[in-house]
């Protein structure tokens, strides 16, 4: 036996838990009989086992109450991984509804059949991440509908599971995977078989990126699904997959080998200094509010995004990029920074850890940069730089060769982490080089990972970056209370005219929220106008509606004006503007409208 394969064996059961459902046989259906599904039903648990997954709870068949009964035993489970196989018939009703028959399904009847409203409120009621493979008729159909539901309800509740100080982890993810395309018949068995032949492989590739790679202990969701995809290119058979995102490290590597792991990555060098002075100073300084505020101060909320970010970047034996995207002002250069001071020893951040995160963290990220009118080349350079890579005195020709003495310096460490944020600040023309020539080669590296801050205007260039994890901030299930948080602790600041008026306060911040729509930038702009009030003003006031009626482009006038008020004032002998209070303002305001400041 290999060792590759010695570090395999026990891991089944310690990882998730694997169950079939299969209906080969109907009641009332002449000549429906599903012969290959028993059979498919059973490839399966074995594929399910060299996968990492128990598979030992009896093959759930029969009527409607019978396979109902059988998914109650599924909720029972407490694995933090479910696998989860439907093989038998699927019935198209009308132009895109999709049912599974039962046993005791009559065909055009509405009994002893599963919709996929059903299907997928009890997968939105399992525990831990799921993923469910339906190899059925009109299958894709199927798995989107329910997928869709799942979505629907995981983005209402967060899917967070909470302790008594927030989330308790990154948040647990459902993928739904139909075999066939919406209007194909079953290929039985065909996908399984092309799973099979991956999982055979050591050496597959999807995109130029190994399936197994020796490094990794699991491999995502996503990544397998993609290769499977991959393989069945020669076929018929068009597979669908969505709810990926989350579910990383979802399969045990059956190639995993221990003794492939670099020496060094066990007790990797580590950075007293997460960033040079100049990184960190820009990363402190944006999205700080209107002044000059401690960045601890300033920041709230996004326990959410932030647990996952940190969980994805302190996890061990990861690799890959994952991407923070939201709307401009959402609060993604914020929410970066927070992540970038967790890792730098005596910030506030990092204080604020318990001793346990704090082992994780520290000096987590090696280098960070910020792209706003970088080309590739220029930002290989940077993180060449945070690394202590010397440019050769000829310097480098272009960002691969510079990309690949970051990759050597890589390897000799073991392991290393890159913060890079305002991707798409690099312009049209860079874009696509930075991903191609910087990020992808990076990404590849089994000890590499990269934390990417950008708008969601680039989707298209990202694609390029496969099986990155994603955090969207439009869609966080709690931006609306993370910004009445951040209004009521600007609104109950010492000297705000709202401070002695918790009602007032408190009605001022549900009107804010609803104005800001999302939007934390918003929300800074208008707390600092009710900051400057002599007196506490209801919302139902008609100056306060003046006040608010503004948007973003208004608001913006507003401080612009109050800044050259302030300028004015400024002048006079003796008062002196706060050192960098401008910059605290016109920054954020700068980036979020384009380029930012020189």
């Amino acid at each position: 036996m290999s060792r590759a394969r010695e570090a395999c064996v026990g891991t089944a059961g310690e990882h998730g838990e694997a169950f079939a459902v299969c209906v080969d046989e109907y009641d009332h259906e002449t000549g429906a009989r599903l012969a290959p599904a028993r059979r498919a039903a059973e490839d399966f648990r074995g594929l399910a086992r060299g996968l990492g997954f128990t598979a030992d709870a009896p093959v759930i068949s029969g009527t409607k109450q019978e396979i109902d009964d059988g998914l109650g035993r599924i909720e029972m489970s407490t694995a933090q991984r479910k696998l989860i196989y439907w093989v038998g018939h699927g019935v198209k009703i009308g132009a895109n509804t999709v049912v599974l028959p039962c046993r005791d399904y009559r065909h055009g009847g509405r009994r002893g059949l599963f919709s996929a409203q059903e299907i997928g409120l009890f997968l939105t009621g399992l525990t831990g991440d799921v993923v469910l493979i339906v190899d059925t008729c009109h299958a894709t159909d199927f798995a989107r509908e329910a997928q869709s539901l799942c979505e629907d309800k995981e983005e209402r509740y967060g899917g967070i599971p909470l302790g008594p100080d927030g989330p308790a982890g990154p948040g647990r993810g459902i993928g739904c995977l139909g075999t066939v395309g919406g209007d194909a018949l079953a290929q039985v068995g065909q996908w399984l078989t092309a799973l099979k032949s991956v999982c055979g492989s050591p050496d597959f590739t999807y995109r130029g990126q190994y399936v197994w790679n020796r490094h990794a202990k699991a491999v995502s969701a996503e990544m397998l699904s993609n290769a499977v995809h991959q393989a069945l290119r020669e076929t018929s058979v068009e597979p669908w997959f969505k709810g990926g995102g989350r579910l990383e490290g979802f399969f045990v590597n059956r190639h995993f080998d221990p003794f492939a792991r670099p020496a060094s990555a066990t007790a990797p060098e580590r950075r007293d200094a997460l960033l040079d002075e100049q990184i960190q100073h820009l990363l402190k300084s944006r999205f700080t509010g209107l002044r000059l505020e401690e960045e601890d101060a300033s920041f709230v909320g996004r326990r959410h995004s932030l647990t996952r970010i940190t969980h994805w970047l302190s996890s061990p034996g990861r690799s890959g990029v994952m991407v923070v995207t939201g709307a401009p002002g959402s609060g993604k250069s914020a929410l970066l920074a927070q992540t970038a001071l967790m890792t730098v020893r005596s910030t506030p951040q990092y204080e604020k850890l318990t001793p346990d995160q704090r082992g994780l963290l520290e000096g987590a990220l090696v280098a960070g940069i910020q792209c706003r009118g970088r080309s590739a080349l220029e930002c290989a350079r940077e993180l060449a730089a945070g690394l202590d890579v010397k440019e050769p005195g000829t310097g480098w020709t272009d960002a691969p060769e510079a990309v690949r003495a970051v990759i050597e310096a890589c390897r000799r460490r073991g392991e290393a982490a890159f913060l890079v944020d305002g991707l798409d600040e690099a312009g049209p023309a860079h874009v696509d080089a930075v991903i191609a020539d910087v990020l992808r080669p990076l990404a590849q590296e089994p000890s590499v990972r990269i934390l990417v801050g950008t708008r969601p205007t680039i989707s298209g260039s990202l694609l390029m970056l496969d099986g990155a994890a994603h955090v969207d901030l439009d869609k966080d299930p709690d931006k609306d209370r993370d910004i009445a948080q951040y209004v009521r602790e600007r609104l109950g600041a010492p000297g705000c005219p709202y401070a002695d008026s918790p009602e007032l306060r408190e009605a001022a911040t549900r009107v804010l929220v609803e104005q800001s729509q999302g939007v934390f930038l918003v929300a800074q702009l208008h707390c600092a106008a009710l900051a400057r009030l002599e007196r506490a003003l209801p919302p139902g006031d008609e100056a306060f509606r003046r006040l608010l009626m503004s948007g973003l482009e208004e608001a913006l006038d507003r401080e612009v004006t109050e800044l050259d008020r302030v300028a004015e004032a400024a002048l006079v002998p003796g008062v002196r503007a706060g050192s960098g209070w401008a910059r605290g303002l016109l920054l954020p305001l700068a980036l979020s409208y384009g380029a930012g400041l020189p």
